[in-house]
């Protein structure tokens, strides 16, 4: 894994972070985010401009093979939580925590944060592949307490561009979301299956969260 700090940090100071683990698509590596995404150069951007909060951004390597992708979530529930919170200067609780990524990342960014509402408050999909038989297990037959997930989440946050190859598949995900009573927010925006847009919904996500 990747882990970005912001300006100023001090790994023996008394601040402590809030984090975003952010999760790379299917065919990428956990470098992508950095080197095609930015998202170092985002953050400090908008940490400086005063439009987010100082966070630790911790962008795994999330393609599981060959155990399933179920596997995934409890990597980053089991151990990639724990080693953070063990290393780095961070707050623990779920108000602190947020899960964001895109495409094959964006679908384990569902399947983590929303079967662990007790653990994150944040949970920002980017165009989201959904395919897979983790969400099907998750998400087929669910019966989910819209109220205790609601009073959980502090933001919820589905983006896809009208031209990406997802935009149908998406567009059901948010309609089911929204059937089952939970408080979603989306960002349609024009363009395709770009780091582009990811820059754009990144970027976005880190005004939104920790707020």
């Amino acid at each position: 894994m990747l882990v970005y700090t912001p300006p100023g940090f001090n790994p023996n100071g008394k601040v402590k972070y809030p984090v975003l683990y952010l999760i790379h698509g299917g065919s990428d590596t956990e470098e992508t985010w950095t080197k095609v995404g930015r998202a170092n150069f985002i953050a400090d951007n908008l940490i400086a401009q005063g439009k987010a909060k100082p966070m630790i951004i911790v962008m795994p390597y999330g393609n599981v093979r060959p155990a399933p992708m179920p596997d995934f979530t409890k990597d980053v529930t089991n151990d990639i939580i724990p080693f953070i919170e063990v290393n780095y200067p961070v707050l623990t609780d779920s108000k602190s925590r947020a899960v964001a990524g895109f495409s094959v990342g964006g679908g384990q960014t569902l399947n983590i944060g929303l079967t662990n509402t007790d653990k994150f408050a944040y949970i920002c999909s980017y165009a989201p592949y959904t395919a897979t038989d983790e969400f099907k297990e998750n998400f087929t037959n669910w019966s989910p307490d819209a109220n205790k997930i609601n009073s959980q989440l502090k933001l919820f946050t589905i983006s896809v561009g009208t031209e990406d190859f997802l935009y149908e598949p998406v567009k059901q995900n948010i309609a089911m979301f929204q059937g089952k009573n939970i408080n979603l927010k989306t960002h349609i925006v024009p363009g395709g299956h770009t780091w582009m847009n990811c820059k754009l919904f990144l970027a976005t996500s880190l005004q939104e969260i920790f707020k």
